[in-house]
């Protein structure tokens, strides 16, 4: 999806500095250069008040390690899949 957007993704990198006047971070990778910067933090998921025999496979999705969970769970069987989220 990042490159369907134009968006160079990296993942699992420590910032050390930013230095906004030169548009460059410096992380434990190395130094990147940058035109428009968006640093996506994460958040903790809202966790619904949900109940039942099955509230336990209940799934957030919201990071990588999460999607690939998801994923491993979609390869058994069966695959019926709620989306619970706001309109």
């Amino acid at each position: 999806m990042a490159a369907q957007v134009g968006v160079e993704l990296h993942v699992r990198r420590r910032v050390l500095s930013i230095d906004r006047g030169a548009h460059a971070l410096h992380t434990d990778a190395g130094e990147l250069a940058y035109s428009r910067l968006v640093l996506a933090l994460g958040a903790d998921p809202i966790r619904l008040p949900i109940e039942g025999d099955a509230a336990a496979d209940v799934l957030s999705v919201n990071d990588l390690d999460d999607y690939r969970r998801l994923r491993a769970r979609l390869s058994q069987q069966p695959r019926e899949v709620a989306i619970l989220g706001p309109a």
